[in-house]
């Protein structure tokens, strides 16, 4: 199996991969001819004036001790029109004693504010502990005395900038992480319960009826089950005639998990339709590397898509959490992430300042982001779905396998561990290992799950962090999240409809049964995705295994696969289930194609198992006896070549038949601009002769245990594009068929591998 790589090697490798990146990226910026590439461009006019002509303020969150330096005030006062306080406001800073309030920074940039012009967004009355002095977290209080210090906060701040700060984030970040969703666990819903929200706003409406009173969180940019608790949550305070004016959507942006603009575009929209006003407070994008230029881009279509919403979408606040990468909070908050802003830290216009100022000099463009989701679906591949077939007796729920009870059912692995970039699941499987089927009857699904695992953690907090089993659902848009730790009931669940589950005594085995809100789910497709989580003994899981890749995004209702009720006649497909892709990295540094796999060449990219069996049609787990058939496989690339490593057991190879397809052999399919190529390699050998006109090579070791190749694609550069993918590895164990022929994805095997294909990223980071 490809190693693990020791702590000095790593380092060793990040040292030298720094130099390496530095090289790729002065000849990526040479190549690069779009918008986003000039970085020195002299600019006609500046974003606040471009954005002065729309009504749309262009803000940033300011700390007052850099106002001294020459640079960042000169950009702050030309460049933008609002300052949000990045700290000075929160009560840590500015009530830091009972009895004692310190406005001495955040008067400082209310002074440059309306020295140059600019207005001053508040930030903010009522948050939790992560900025609340110790006086306040530390004290015993009763709810009448929490009120009153609540109240006496609110009516001193606001008051005291009263006709200064034209609007207030007034409650910030009250709903918490964790599903189902519910109000933020702080000191203030402890102790008085969510009257505090509403009470908060009407005290800040009355110190200053003029000033506009914001809700402000995050991870509810998308439409989801956040998002919808958010909506209920500002729709049932309007109705209560609380002053709420808008919402903040705060935008703290992974470039390695983007939001889905389609998904932002139409939640903004709803939350106008309720009526109220959308402000874009908190932007940043995060890149988890060193910036490439292909990364800067990326960054800069973010930066593009949400000022394109903006604008489409009248909505009039475009804030960022700071200007410049040389004062981010983002090196702190993720070590070795960073440059998230639109000025590098030499206070250089990057691309993603030149997108937006580009945008602004177009206006509206009336760009339909639901037709161009749609768009760029139509070129990625959907794997086939999971099935689940009907049953006319129902199992018995009682956490006991009875013969025959699941004959009927197709049996499938959990294969891809998405807490880690290494998803392959232990080779140890008695350290951790599980299966999954389904069966239906009229309107209830029945599962069962498998589970074997060497140490068993149940009753830790939160109970996501112990093993567990979840399961993920939307049907026709009514989306739930289900988890139940290890012999344990359900949890609560605002899903309808009845639910059961029955764990056997040792852990190992539960039965369960969710009623789907449908009178009869037969040939219904819905949106599915199941885990199953290890924690062997610490505070946190290590890991969380899924039928396919992802990046744990389930429980937002993002990244499901699809689940095929199998029945007489198909029902209309509500929308497409596209999982998320496999990945391969950008190298460091290049591989040497001579089958040895050395830890430092691919010691960066994602690895994973072949991991069904597309041949047998009711049970596509991959052989238990790892020694029977077993293998994995690892991507890396640089411009348009793409080199792999696939590590292989077998107890027995054949490699002497005349039909190549009957061998051992591993077969890569490739769909590029709607043209399929297909690669053979007999085990031992190189490709086979073919029609495709790919440079390819492929060299194994001596043992046939290991495998390393090189392949030119026809484009220019793979950096950043999704393309159709398939791998398999094929075994015949001496017989005149093939044995085993396990694939990344499930599904039934065609003799055709572009029928059934799935998705590759090839990530510049």
């Amino acid at each position: 199996m490809i190693r693990k790589i020791t702590s000095c090697l790593l380092l060793l490798i990040m040292i030298l991969s720094i130099g390496f990146s530095g090289c790729s990226d002065k000849q990526d910026t040479k190549k690069d001819t779009s918008k986003n590439s000039s970085q020195t461009v002299q600019q006609s006019k500046t974003l606040r004036q471009l954005a002065d002509q729309y009504g749309v303020l262009i803000g940033a969150a300011v700390e007052p001790k850099y106002l001294s330096e020459t640079d960042y005030a000169n950009t702050l006062k030309s460049e933008y029109s609002v300052i949000t306080p990045e700290n000075v406001m929160k009560w840590g800073t500015i009530h830091p004693k009972q009895d004692k309030y310190d406005f001495t920074g955040a008067d400082q940039l209310v002074d440059f504010a309306q020295k140059n012009n600019m207005k001053i967004r508040g930030h903010n009355l009522a948050w939790y502990n992560i900025d609340n002095p110790a006086w306040l977290e530390n004290g015993t209080w009763t709810k009448e005395q929490l009120l009153n210090i609540l109240k006496d906060h609110i009516m001193t701040v606001v008051g005291h900038f009263k006709g200064k700060v034209y609007a207030w984030d007034v409650c910030n970040e009250v709903i918490g992480d964790t599903v189902p969703y519910d109000y933020r666990d702080n000191i203030w819903y402890r102790v008085i319960g969510p009257e505090y929200i509403e009470k908060a706003f009407e005290w800040a409406h009355e110190a200053d009826p003029a000033a506009k009173l914001y809700l402000n969180d995050y991870n509810m940019e998308e439409k989801n089950l956040k998002s919808d608790y958010l909506y209920n949550l500002v729709k049932s305070l309007k109705d209560k005639g609380i002053p709420i004016d808008g919402v903040g959507f705060q935008f703290h942006v992974n470039i390695d998990a983007l939001p889905d603009m389609a998904s932002v575009y139409d939640n903004v929209k709803r939350f106008i339709d309720l009526g109220v006003a959308v402000d874009f407070t908190e932007i940043d994008v995060r890149l988890n590397s060193e910036p490439t230029q292909t990364l800067l881009n990326k960054e800069a279509q973010v930066y593009s898509d949400l000022m394109e919403i903006a604008l489409s979408l009248g909505v009039k606040n475009y804030t960022m959490w700071g200007i410049t990468d040389a004062h981010s909070w983002i090196p702190d908050q993720y070590k070795g992430s960073g440059w998230g802003l639109i000025f590098d830290d030499k206070y250089k216009p990057k691309p993603a300042y030149t997108s937006i100022h580009s945008d602004l000099e177009k206006g509206p463009s009336g760009i339909n982001f639901l037709q161009k989701l749609k768009d760029q679906e139509a070129a990625r591949n959907i794997i086939p779905a999971f099935k689940c077939n009907s049953v006319s007796t129902v199992p018995t729920l009682d956490g006991i396998e009875s013969p025959g009870e699941w004959k009927d059912a197709v049996t499938y692995e959990f294969a891809y561990d998405q807490l880690n970039d290494d998803t392959r699941p232990p080779l140890n499987l008695k350290d951790f290992d599980g299966d999954w089927r389904v069966l239906y009857n009229k309107n209830t699904l029945y599962g069962i799950v498998n589970r074997v695992d060497n140490v068993t953690q149940n009753e830790i907090s939160p109970s996501y962090q112990n093993d567990c089993m979840e399961l993920f659902i939307d049907v026709n848009g009514k989306f739930t999240q289900l988890r139940a730790v290890v012999g344990k009931d359900w949890e609560e669940s605002p899903m309808p409809g009845a639910k059961k589950i029955k764990w056997s005594k040792d852990g190992k085995t539960c039965e369960f049964s969710v009623e789907l809100p449908e009178s009869d789910v037969a040939g219904l497709t819905v949106g599915w995705n199941i885990a199953l989580s290890d924690n062997d003994g610490g505070p946190e899981r290590s890991r969380q295994v899924y039928p396919f890749p992802g990046s744990n995004q389930s429980y937002q209702g993002k990244d499901l696969g699809a689940l095929k009720f199998v029945g007489s006649t198909d029902k209309p497909v509500d929308k497409n289930r596209i999982v998320p892709p496999f990945v391969a990295r950008k190298y460091f540094i290049k591989p040497t194609v001579d089958g040895e796999i050395n830890d430092f060449e691919y010691f960066m990219p994602h690895r994973y198992i072949f991991a069904y069996n597309q041949l047998n049609p009711t049970d596509q787990r991959r052989p238990k006896d790892l020694k029977d058939i077993y293998g994995d496989w690892t991507l890396t690339f640089d411009k348009n070549i793409l080199y792999g490593a696939i590590d292989r057991q077998d107890d027995v190879t054949v490699t002497n038949s005349s039909d190549v397809h009957n061998n051992d052999n591993i077969e890569l399919t490739f769909k590029i601009d709607g043209k399929v190529y297909n690669l053979t390699d007999v085990v031992g050998k190189d490709f086979e002769p073919n029609n495709s006109g790919l440079e390819a090579k492929a060299v194994w070791n001596s043992t046939g245990t290991a495998m390393e190749f090189s392949i030119v694609l026809p484009v220019d550069d793979l950096s950043d594009k999704t393309i159709g993918f398939n791998i398999a590895l094929t075994d015949n164990d001496g017989g005149d068929k093939v044995k085993y022929r396990l694939f990344p994805i499930p599904g039934e095997y065609t003799g055709d591998n572009s029928k059934s294909m799935c998705d590759l990223y090839l990530s510049p980071s």
